[in-house]
């Protein structure tokens, strides 16, 4: 298994990296520049050693110059003189000059540099004419030597103390991205107290760093979508279970029931008649978790049909129509509409509906289905008369786990098991649509608005 690395520590050594290449390039321009001014004051000396004694030989003969030029030699350090006649015979060299020169390989005014016995030089040879116009060769050479150990002083010095920098701000970056992501290892304290039991927590993006906010956003609203996720799951590992196991256990109970003692053929026939109801309560159930969970997930199947909305209303309202006369509710279908979608889940939708709108409609009253094609969009609604659902439970209608307290008054043979808002709700969503609910003065309406042709 690989171990994890540290976020501070790769911060702190790109700082470190950044910062050593930052110094090298410095050292590089202050060497440069140190190099280039040594170059120019040793140039500017050699040029003027050079014309001083071409001024005095000019005036004198070499011979009676060696004195002066012996002096002037003298009082300069690490320098060298050297005249030599056109066939590259010595001269005249300095008392203290101990080299040995090739002057017929220098370049004329132009500065040379050397090695000899292990010490650097430089040197320019000029050409000049004495006072009986013999041509001579005059080469100043200087010794490195002491520029030289200046720059090694220099080097050893600037090396140490970027050294010495670096180190520290590599420590010092260290510190800083060790402080600068405490809002980091805080916000970590802060999810992992996070469990099944406070998925509500929040964080507050408010308070948090600027750089964070997004981050803070996004685990909020993944907070969100979990918590909404585990509060399906709970909702159908207790209300569902609940649900399974009453019909389960009524099939179970009636079949041990039969099974001790002998029974007519009619006894068989409504026993079988019973369990068959409980399994289509028990399919309708599986069908509409599966149902729901595939919407919810973006895996809803979609086959696309041409269809008349009044027509699919009209057989979808024929299903209810032994109920709604039981209470002496008719249907009223009013517009139409051709549209391009899955028939299967239209029928789906229209039959939650029409069964809500039944179940809860006053006796003696009318359901009336309005549809109404706009352009690109088309707009059915189904209207009911019966109480009002309270404006502060209006909002948890679509939630799988609500009822609302009216429902529990109603008498209905119909298998309702919650869910049925809320597929519609998912369903509508898939197909690129909205559901609104409007309930006021004992009359309410779902109007569901959808694209004309699916895309």
């Amino acid at each position: 298994m690989n171990k994890r690395s540290s976020l501070t520590i790769n911060i702190a050594v790109w700082f470190g990296l950044s910062l050593l290449f930052t110094v090298t390039i410095v050292a590089c321009i202050i060497s440069a520049s140190l190099y280039s001014h040594f170059n120019a004051l040793d140039k500017e000396k050699l040029h003027a050693i050079a014309n001083t004694t071409q001024d005095l030989i000019k005036e004198q003969t070499i011979s009676n110059s060696y004195s002066t030029l012996n002096t002037i030699i003298k009082n300069e350090q690490n320098i060298s003189l050297f005249i030599y006649n056109k066939k590259g015979t010595l001269l005249f060299q300095d008392a203290q000059s101990r080299l040995l020169l090739s002057p017929a390989q220098w370049k004329l005014d132009v500065i040379n540099n050397w090695s000899q016995n292990e010490n650097q030089y430089r040197g320019i040879k000029i050409s000049s004419k004495n006072n009986i116009s013999t041509p001579v060769f005059i080469s100043v050479v200087m010794n490195k030597e002491v520029h030289q150990q200046f720059l090694n002083k220099m080097y050893t010095l600037l090396f140490s103390i970027f050294t010495i920098t670096a180190i520290s701000l590599s420590v010092g970056g260290y510190y800083i991205a060790w402080r600068a992501l405490k809002p980091l290892r805080n916000l970590g304290v802060t999810l992992t107290q996070i469990n099944a039991s406070s998925l509500s927590t929040r964080l507050n993006a408010k308070i948090t760093h600027q750089e964070l906010a997004p981050l803070v956003n996004a685990f909020n609203e993944m907070l969100a979508r979990i918590e909404s996720s585990f509060s399906q799951l709970s909702f159908f590992s207790t209300h569902l279970a609940h649900e399974l196991r009453t019909p389960l256990s009524a099939i179970i109970l009636q079949n041990q029931v039969l099974l001790q003692n002998e029974r007519d053929k009619k006894t068989y026939q409504d026993a079988l008649r019973s369990n068959l109801e409980e399994l289509e309560f028990l399919s309708k159930t599986v069908t509409d978790i599966l149902l729901l969970t595939k919407a919810q997930s973006n895996q809803l199947p979609f086959k696309i049909e041409v269809i008349e909305l009044k027509h699919l209303v009209e057989k979808v309202s024929e299903y209810y129509q032994l109920l709604a006369e039981e209470k002496g509710v008719k249907f009223t279908i009013i517009g139409d509409c051709i549209v391009h979608h899955d028939s299967a889940h239209l029928r789906r939708i229209i039959g939650n509906l029409l069964s809500n709108a039944t179940r809860h409609a006053d006796p003696d009253s009318e359901i009336t289905i309005v549809i109404i094609p706009n352009k690109e969009l088309v707009t059915f609604s189904v209207t009911n008369q019966g109480k009002s659902i309270n404006i502060n439970e209006q909002h948890l209608i679509y939630q799988h786990q609500y009822r609302s307290p009216a429902s529990s008054n109603i008498n209905s043979t119909e298998v309702n098991i919650g869910v049925g808002l809320n597929i519609c709700q998912t369903i509508i969503k898939a197909m690129g649509g909205k559901i609104t609910l409007y309930s006021k003065n004992r009359e309410t309406t779902f109007k569901v608005t959808l694209p004309i042709e699916y895309d």
